[in-house]
């Protein structure tokens, strides 16, 4: 009768044991199961990226000019206007009193900075093709 009674905390153990692993099972396949949902939702979204197109420069032109239209009436002291040398929007605070430009985002350096290394990559990759 002792050796039966002996046995009862051994097999307590292993039953919580085997409580344990299978909580562990479930919370590892929930957890799976979220992080597989999340990398169906990502690529979901780089697929409809894929397919959106982007706006050309005479598109994205247009829409600048429909914001300066709107931000007119709100405030004279904005310009969005298209850079073709970084091909992206350039934001101008101007002062209304003097025409001055109080701010540029990007700034005028950032700019030129772009220029320059334009060019610095242009000679590099020429001078590449030169030695071939």
């Amino acid at each position: 009768m002792s050796a039966g009674i002996n046995k009862i905390p051994d097999q307590t153990a292993n039953l919580n044991n085997t409580i344990s692993r299978q909580q562990d099972v479930a919370q590892k396949t929930s957890q799976q199961s979220k992080i597989d949902q999340i990398n169906t939702k990502i690529q979901q979204n780089q697929t409809t990226r894929k397919t959106q197109k982007l706006p050309s420069p005479k598109e994205l032109k247009n829409i600048i000019d429909k914001i300066n239209e709107n931000v007119n009436r709100l405030n004279k002291d904005v310009k969005f206007v298209y850079n073709d040398t970084l091909k992206s929007l350039v934001v101008k605070v101007i002062d209304e009193k003097t025409g001055k430009i109080i701010r540029e985002i990007p700034p005028q350096e950032v700019v030129n900075l772009q220029k320059k290394l334009s060019e610095i990559v242009g000679i590099i990759f020429d001078s590449k093709e030169v030695e071939k």
